[in-house]
């Protein structure tokens, strides 16, 4: 979960949520490598803009659908932020 400043967190939360607020609240969802998932108009399948990866929402939870490995494409993500001098 990415938590944001100044929130107050009283229960669990689920993996990729985005929490704000006191109390903490579900404000959206977050990827793995740290961007905004963008969610299809039927708001069950979503995709990363900067990674490209594909998450499934089901009721309140957000599950990974993608096949590639999360510390695999971290690693490709920071190469490339390297190349360009951008850290």
């Amino acid at each position: 979960a990415f938590v944001g400043a100044g929130a107050v967190v009283t229960k669990d939360v689920p993996d990729f949520a985005l929490i704000i607020g006191n109390p903490g609240r579900v404000a959206g969802w977050m990827c793995a490598c740290g961007n905004r998932i963008v969610f299809t108009d039927d708001h069950e399948t979503g995709k990363c803009q900067a990674c490209r990866r594909i998450y499934r929402k089901t009721g309140n939870e957000v599950i990974l659908n993608d096949q590639r490995s999360i510390a695999g494409s971290q690693t490709q993500y920071s190469a490339n932020q390297s190349k360009t001098g951008v850290n």
